[in-house]
């Protein structure tokens, strides 16, 4: 069962906390999802959702959001709590970007799932940050992945999957030239038919990927403030200069 659902004829049921303008969807308060099951389910391909920095809040035994062979998703900006999956991906051309995702079981899982962009996500505390399954040339770049008890899990899926600067918890080099990046590869490992194998990730980030507290909508709004501040400033030395 599952809690709220985006549907294929574009329709959200289940909620009136997210809205939708053409197939750009976005939330507009937390949501709080008690019920076991899936708790937002995804039917309609070839769509943005934004949760501008809110909060998706579940009860330890759901999937945040579950997407089964649907293309062309983006998930971002969402805060995901409590939940035994963050986000769980069956499909291709996926983009989940500036996510937080913690204290879970999984945090992302992709399973037969292709060229997938992962990018500017922060996975922590999760038994497994990153998880793959049969799924090949996904690019993960720029996240932060700390460790409970896996950094990353691949299964079935080879080494075509790129990685570059993401922060490791578990990164023991060091930055000589400091340029922020770790001067060796980190290494992750993975089970393939019960042998271990690596991965590499070449540019590891030294400081971890933060994301913002405030929501992405009060951006625009500081800008403009800190902008018009800036003038007031601005004319306020000229015309002592004149004085």
């Amino acid at each position: 069962p599952y809690a709220i659902c985006i549907r294929s004829d574009g329709k959200v049921t289940g909620t009136d906390k997210i809205q939708s303008d053409g197939n750009y969807y976005y939330f507009i308060e937390d949501i709080e999802i008690p019920t076991v099951g899936y708790g937002i389910f995804v039917e309609k391909g070839n769509i943005v959702i934004d949760g501008l920095g809110h909060t998706l809040k579940g009860n330890e035994d759901c999937m945040g959001f579950h997407l089964n062979e649907k293309g062309n998703v983006t998930i971002k900006n969402l805060v995901f709590k409590n939940w035994d999956c963050g986000i769980s991906y069956f499909g291709n051309d996926c983009t989940i970007e500036g996510n937080q995702i913690t204290g879970g079981h999984h945090g992302i899982n992709l399973e037969v799932a292709d060229r997938c962009n992962i990018i500017g996500n922060e996975l922590v505390d999760n038994f497994i940050d990153l998880r793959l399954i049969d799924s090949y040339d996904n690019n993960i770049t720029g996240n932060s992945i700390g460790r409970l008890v896996w950094n990353m899990w691949m299964q079935l899926s080879p080494g075509d999957n790129y990685f570059s600067g993401n922060y490791w918890e578990t990164y023991e080099g060091v930055d000589a030239d400091g340029d922020g990046f770790g001067d060796t590869p980190h290494v992750a490992y993975w089970l393939t038919d019960d042998e271990d194998v690596g991965c590499y990730d070449n540019k590891p980030l030294m400081k971890p990927i933060i994301i913002p507290e405030f929501p992405s909508y009060a951006i625009l709004p500081l800008l403009i403030v800190a902008t018009l501040v800036g003038v007031i400033i601005r004319n306020k030395i000229r015309k002592n200069e004149l004085e």
